[in-house]
């Protein structure tokens, strides 16, 4: 289990430190970490200001929905607010 954890936290210092946007979504369609990078693509400082989230939030109704119908996505779309609302 410490083993465990060490590994997760220098996960993370890469992601946080990538120049491209970086985010992990879980399987019921929240979001679990994003990184600074990926926080900025949606005019956010701080990629623990996505957490929690939704990922449809992130799209524009239409293409939530797209993305949705195209992909493995286990949550279904019901409502999507974006980001900073």
């Amino acid at each position: 289990m410490e083993n465990e954890v060490r590994e997760l936290s220098a996960l993370r210092l890469v992601a946080e430190a990538a120049v491209d946007g970086v985010a992990i979504f879980a399987r019921d369609g929240l979001i679990s970490f994003a990184n600074t990078a990926f926080a900025k693509m949606y005019g956010l400082a701080y990629g623990s200001q996505l957490t929690g989230r939704l990922w449809a939030s992130l799209f524009e109704p239409e293409w939530a929905r797209y993305i949705q119908s195209t992909k493995n996505v286990t949550r279904p779309v019901t409502s999507v607010v974006a980001p900073g609302s």
